[in-house]
């Protein structure tokens, strides 16, 4: 597909970044985009673009995921779609390798992680078939009723204001259409704080220390930063400089999908109930703190977190997402 094809959904025209630099060939911005300072996203993003691929390229797990909530939810993806906050492509690239009869608008903030898409793209010779398009999407430059579904795979979180990212989707999205986010939960992130508040006052009491508990320390921290915010003297100026802000709720959703007009949201815990606060920890403390599990915590630390695995009915489980999908329709 041309540029000139995709231009028909855009209420701007689209200019090439080559303009900007030379490395930004093929990546396009509607003009009004162009020049302005890329606010609320990192160096990790930006000139460590390259790290950040080599280190978190994950197209199988990611497609798994985005797999079996449309199967969940009976769809099956054609015509046109937005993914909105693409990155470098761990949902694109994917996608287009299995809905053959899709065309997709890859939006993202950083031109350097779309150049990265356009290149892997390109070597599955999927790029005549995507667009890659660098803008903030909290602003809309797009024309109505167009896409017949729309996705986000983390990225309403890394937003100052996810809402309006939210009310362009189901601006975009066709009668009928589905929009597919994934997102983390202030529900069982709540959980998974009281274990680690726990764990960390019997670490006091009993005198021992270490850097996995300063790593819980940092997550309870994150934690309360993300959902109780207006607490923390200074938050509005700091809020557009973290990386990770929101931890979202049912009821916040529900809110936006009944004032945007959608016909229904729908959510799902993105991962197994079983055991999921266990394997929420193990993740985050081998994948982001570098920790060998389980022996990176003694074992008084898992049987605590072990009973909040036991302690909630599957049903409950359910409610409790530590992450989770929402399913907008139009």
């Amino acid at each position: 597909m041309s540029t000139t094809y995709f231009q028909q959904y855009f209420s701007e025209p689209l200019v090439d970044l080559a303009c900007e630099a030379p490395r930004y060939a093929s990546v396009y911005s509607p003009q009004p985009e162009v020049g302005l300072p890329r606010f609320g996203v990192s160096a990790e993003f930006l000139e460590k673009s390259e790290s950040y691929f080599q280190k978190y390229q994950q197209y199988d797990y990611i497609f798994g995921l985005i797999e079996r909530e449309l199967k969940a939810f009976g769809i099956s993806p054609q015509g046109t779609a937005i993914d909105f906050g693409c990155g470098f492509g761990n949902t694109v690239i994917p996608i287009l390798e299995h809905f053959p009869s899709l065309r997709m608008i890859c939006v993202d903030i950083s031109p350097d992680l779309l150049t990265i898409l356009n290149r892997e793209a390109e070597k599955r010779q999927l790029k005549e078939r995507c667009l890659a398009v660098a803008m903030d999407a909290q602003r809309d430059y797009f024309g109505e009723s167009f896409a017949d579904i729309v996705f986000g795979g983390a990225v309403l979180h890394h937003m100052v204001k996810p809402e309006k990212v939210i009310e362009t989707t189901l601006k975009v999205l066709k009668p009928g259409g589905h929009a597919v986010f994934l997102e983390p939960f202030e529900n069982g992130h709540a959980i998974l704080r009281l274990a680690y508040e726990e764990i960390l006052e019997k670490a006091r009491l009993q005198k021992v220390a270490g850097p996995a508990f300063e790593f819980l320390r940092g997550l309870v921290l994150d934690i309360a930063v993300r959902t109780k915010r207006a607490q923390y003297p200074g938050f509005e100026k700091k809020w557009e400089t973290l990386d990770d802000k929101w931890m979202f709720t049912k009821t916040y959703f529900e809110k936006i999908a009944r004032n945007a007009g959608a016909k229904g949201v729908q959510f799902r815990p993105l991962h197994e109930t079983a055991e999921c606060f266990t394997k929420q920890t193990t993740m985050a403390l081998s994948q982001y703190g570098g920790f060998k599990c389980p022996d990176a915590l003694p074992n008084w630390a898992w049987e605590i977190i072990g009973r909040y695995d036991h302690f909630f009915s599957e049903e409950m489980k359910q409610d409790l997402l530590i992450e989770g999908s929402i399913v907008f329709t139009k």
